[in-house]
């Protein structure tokens, strides 16, 4: 592992496909709440309590890989994405990357006061696109997110899906050499997530490493090659498609008959 470097500068770096991209090595994540005890509405006693988010996660992807995250609400995608993009400290373990990784979430920052036009210009910038480039580059995500005028407008009159598309299209605009995606294919119509899925597969085309985490099995079915299922924080199974989504179907499915 002593070639992955971690490109802080912003700048892209181009892997050949089958390169180490990612690597994550026995990775644990601890935070630490606040239990407090109630016996009706009269307050009792509060105490620290360690909650463990991440517990002993390994794997690797190699460029050009995507990997779907799957498992029900609270079993730590979220929180898986948020550590190897550097956002989160790891209690123990080791995380390393080739190069930064970008997250894109359907909250992904965009700034409210401004236009969706500056919103473009100023995302490509800190995603690394040269002032040159900007017109160019720019008029590619305008006509992806298929806004039109809107993009005159404040981002903050935008609707959920309408940002959802901006930051999706800004994101993936530079392709990023990590991109990891929490739900962003959640938001908008059938038609942008169809789009979402083509530009998905030009930037694996360009060996970018993608993480997926959807609830969407149809979505990692068309655009992963790589499924870890997480439940608890823990590694329940890590795989391809036909290998896991199978049992993962099963599983809900029996969940839905004992809550029911």
């Amino acid at each position: 592992m002593s070639n992955i470097t971690l490109d802080r500068s912003g700048s892209s770096v181009t892997a050949e496909p089958g390169a180490l991209s990612v690597s994550l090595a026995d990775v644990n994540v601890t935070f630490e709440a606040v239990r407090q005890s109630q016996l009706g509405l009269r307050f009792l006693a509060s105490r620290v309590q360690e909650v463990h988010a991440l517990s002993d996660i390994s794997f690797e992807l190699e460029a050009g890989q995507a990997l779907g995250l799957i498992g029900h609400n609270g079993a730590g995608k979220s929180t898986l994405m948020r550590a190897i993009a550097g956002l989160i400290p790891v209690s123990s373990g080791q995380i390393l990357v080739r190069s930064q990784p970008q997250l894109l979430g359907v909250r992904a920052a965009l700034i409210g006061k401004l236009s969706g036009w500056r919103n473009v210009e100023l995302g490509l910038l800190a995603n690394g696109v040269a002032p040159s480039q900007l017109d160019e580059v720019g008029a590619e995500v305008a006509d992806f997110t298929r806004l039109g005028a809107t993009l005159e407008l404040q981002v903050r009159t935008y609707s959920t899906g309408m940002r959802a598309r901006l930051a999706f299209a800004i994101a993936t605009a530079a392709t990023p050499e990590i991109l990891l995606m929490d739900e962003a294919l959640a938001v908008g119509d059938q038609t942008f997530k169809q789009w979402s899925l083509e530009r998905m597969r030009e930037m694996r085309s360009r060996t970018g490493t993608i993480v997926l985490a959807t609830h969407s099995l149809g979505e990692i079915e068309q655009t992963c090659d790589r499924v870890l299922w997480l439940e608890s924080g823990r590694i329940v199974e890590m795989g391809t498609p036909s290998d896991v989504l199978g049992g993962y179907r099963s599983w809900v499915q029996k969940q839905r008959r004992n809550n029911s």
